[in-house]
């Protein structure tokens, strides 16, 4: 017996999901209904329990809410646990989200050379990929639509970068199936949106509606294979790590006036700060004796003593500010230094959307900041 919220496989004598504590129930594969233990026939529509979901596995063709119960269990178990934390924490309403379409194409094609049972493994091994690329950056899956799915990049789990998260794992994703001679076209968009669960007797999927999601869908449309599609506010997030061509005027299906997309070209060489006011920068406050600290040991590194230093504090306690003005002053020092040989080494690590805003250069010192 599969729980219809996780998809875990629970043990025989289970009561309650042992993965998401959701109390285990048998229903009726075709119709929902609740059955009870010896029942040979479903009391509602009369199916014969234990042979509608193996006549359908033996025709190759399952259905979507075995396939998302399936593929939601390729994800590593600690990052289920985060979700379902995550899930339970949450409240339903608005939230900014990164909703990401993705849509498979290539399939029609090679359709003509291979049995349905082929096509329909490789249609697995596909979806395995994009599953794995979205939980490395730590986005949850919504559902899947024909040949592609929908996934969400702060809901349940929330980052301060979903946007880029995002992004990047549309770059993952194309070129996670590339070897197959498939290609995947991707829309992105990123806004508040409404966020709410979703629940039937076999399935439940945590998902999002509003404008914002259906135009995230009608760039995905417009999207050329290979090619990802974002709007204006997931570019605004993102301007200063992604490189952008613009696309004016782009007529899309239910919106009665022409949206700009950007067409992602890749990531910018040097990707600039992410915080603050663009064009306003107040001076650094209260933070003297953490930063001269930073500078000693910066000092120390550079006259040929190597020097490992760790920030570490809340969220937005700080931290991303003193490493900005460690980087300011590291670039000063680096102007006695021949220019071909430059001692800073780029923060910026944009991989497997580990993004973190400490610095480690060079464990000699801890830093904690607090209030």
């Amino acid at each position: 017996m599969k729980c219809t919220k996780c998809g875990h496989e629970a043990s025989a004598g289970d009561v309650f999901c042992s993965r998401c504590g959701t109390k285990l129930e048998t229903v009726c594969p075709e119709c929902g209904n609740k059955t009870k233990e010896g029942d040979l026939f479903c009391s509602k529509c009369g199916t014969r329990l234990g042979e509608s979901q193996s006549s359908t596995t033996e025709a190759g063709i399952p259905k979507l809410e075995d396939m998302h119960s399936q593929l939601q269990n390729l994800i590593p178990g600690a990052l289920a646990e985060k979700y379902l934390s995550a899930e339970q924490q949450a409240a339903e309403g608005n939230r900014p989200i990164a909703a990401l379409f993705a849509d498979i194409s290539g399939f029609s094609t090679m359709s003509h050379s291979h049995s349905s049972e082929a096509m329909h493994q490789l249609v697995q091994e596909c979806f395995r990929e994009l599953v794995s690329v979205v939980a490395g950056y730590e986005g949850s899956i919504s559902g899947f639509r024909g040949d592609g799915l929908l996934a969400l990049f702060g809901a349940p789990i929330l980052h301060e970068n979903d946007a880029e998260r995002a992004i990047l794992a549309g770059m993952d994703m194309h070129k996670s199936i590339q070897d197959r001679q498939l290609q995947v076209s991707i829309g992105i968009n990123s806004a508040m949106m409404t966020v709410a669960e979703v629940k039937t007797m076999l399935h439940r999927e945590y998902t999002v509606y509003g404008t914002a999601v259906n135009l995230a869908k009608r760039l995905q449309e417009s999207a050329q294979p290979g090619q990802i599609l974002v709007g204006a506010g997931t570019r605004r997030l993102t301007r200063r790590i992604f490189d952008f061509q613009t696309l004016p005027g782009l007529q899309v299906k239910g919106f009665p006036d022409p949206v700009t997309a950007y067409i992602v070209q890749g990531v910018v060489e040097h990707p600039e700060k992410l915080r603050g006011i663009e064009g306003l920068r107040a001076q650094m406050v209260g933070r003297e004796k953490e930063f001269q600290e930073l500078i000693d040991s910066t000092d120390e590194w550079l006259a040929g003593r190597g020097q490992i230093v760790s920030i570490i504090g809340e969220a937005g306690i700080g931290k991303s500010r003193l490493v900005s003005e460690l980087k300011s002053y590291i670039q000063r020092k680096s102007e006695e230094f021949d220019a071909d040989n430059k001692p800073l080494i780029p923060l910026h690590q944009a991989e497997k959307g580990r993004l973190t805003p400490e610095i480690m250069f060079g464990l000699s010192k801890l830093i904690t900041l607090a209030i």
